[in-house]
């Protein structure tokens, strides 16, 4: 619509394209407009006699509303609406009728028309009434259409995961984000169940098997929407994996820290006392000579002394069962035997302090 200014008053100028093969009717259209009460409205209409000159005027032209009676000297009912709906044009239509069909009306409402006009019961202010009214809601449905492709386009760009669950918590739209967090594509992820709550909006964290049956962590946040006129539940997922990986790595150091604060302190109060007996045995073994019973003190003395030499070298946590329960494995978790495990190809088992940086720096 075109806007003039008459009067100081700003005026609405709306382009009327109108296919009637009867000229009288024409004339009593054109008529009836220009009695219209509406001031700020200025009606300008363009004719057409027949649908083929009608299809080359849309084509070349741009109406705020297309107003036709169905029957058409070259067209003529459901053949009409057809073709209007299908001319490419972008304005609303109103059709004209004499004669009340609910059927056809009806599927002409679902396939695009926005109203009737009934040519027996027609005044100015319902003519006029109806055009403003088309105009004014197919406006707002563009805006709409417009308005849920922008968020689409950010849901189809967005970094996170985006998937919405219907009632059952089955898939009805995946974002391309989501299509590689689980190795699969959207048209595969519509109409499956991801095992997503949809019970309430929360945030929660949740693990999930992607494709390959390799598991994710994933933050889940749900809210309630509406998804083509029907209750549903928007997901938005965020892969925590790695952050997850690196909270239990920097977990671990801080235990191993602990433990070899510990263990530093345990092994050294146990180093002096060793070493005194040690001492002492060798001045027995001196005097006395040696035996059974003193070399099987010896060996076990020597295998105090290691086991306090590994506390005082550990570098990781590795763990061995014990009874019903599990228990530091010391032998495991020293760098004293780290060649030893190297050389029989072992080492990558016992990941060392430094590795543990490494994994969280990455």
């Amino acid at each position: 619509m075109e806007s003039i200014d008459k009067n100081d008053l700003t005026t609405k100028v709306i382009k009327i394209f109108y296919i009637e093969d009867d000229e009288t009717d024409d004339q009593l259209f054109r008529l009836m407009l220009s009695r219209s009460q509406i001031d700020i409205y200025d009606f300008e209409v363009v004719s057409a006699r027949t649908f083929s000159d009608a299809r080359k005027s849309i084509s070349e032209n741009t109406f705020d509303v297309i107003i036709s009676d169905m029957n058409l000297p070259d067209s003529s009912g459901w053949e009409t609406v057809a073709n209007l709906i299908h001319s490419q044009s972008s304005a609303p239509i109103i059709l004209l009728t004499g004669t009340f069909d609910e059927g056809l009306e009806l599927k002409a409402i679902q396939n695009g028309v926005e109203a009737y006009l009934d040519k027996d019961n027609l005044s100015p202010e319902i003519a006029v009434r109806t055009i403003i009214h088309c105009i004014e809601r197919h406006t707002l449905r563009k805006k709409l259409v417009q308005s849920e492709n922008r968020l689409r386009k950010i849901i189809n760009q967005n970094g996170d995961g985006v998937v919405v669950l219907d009632e059952s918590g089955v898939v009805i739209f995946a974002n391309p984000t989501a299509e590689k967090m689980f190795k699969v594509s959207c048209e595969k992820l519509i109409g499956t169940h991801l095992g997503i709550p949809v019970s309430k909006e929360n945030l929660t964290v949740l693990s999930l098997l992607d494709k390959e049956f390799k598991e994710i962590s994933v933050e889940v946040q749900i809210t309630m929407i509406e998804w083509e006129e029907k209750q549903a539940y928007l997901a938005t997922l965020r892969d925590i994996t790695q952050r997850k990986e690196v909270e239990r790595l920097t977990k671990e150091k801080e235990m191993l820290e602990n433990v070899r604060y510990l263990a530093g302190a345990i092994a050294h109060e146990f180093a002096q006392p060793l070493q005194i007996i040690g001492h002492a045995l060798e001045l027995y073994m001196m005097e006395s000579g040696s035996s059974k019973r003193l070399d099987i003190c010896k060996k076990n003395l020597k295998r105090a002394g290691d086991l306090v030499h590994q506390i005082q070298n550990i570098v990781s946590l590795e763990t061995r069962p014990y009874l019903n329960s599990k228990i530091l494995d010391i032998a495991a978790s020293s760098a004293v035997n780290t060649n030893r495990l190297k050389e029989n190809g072992f080492a990558k088992f016992y990941p060392t302090e430094k590795k543990i940086e490494e994994k969280i720096e990455s």
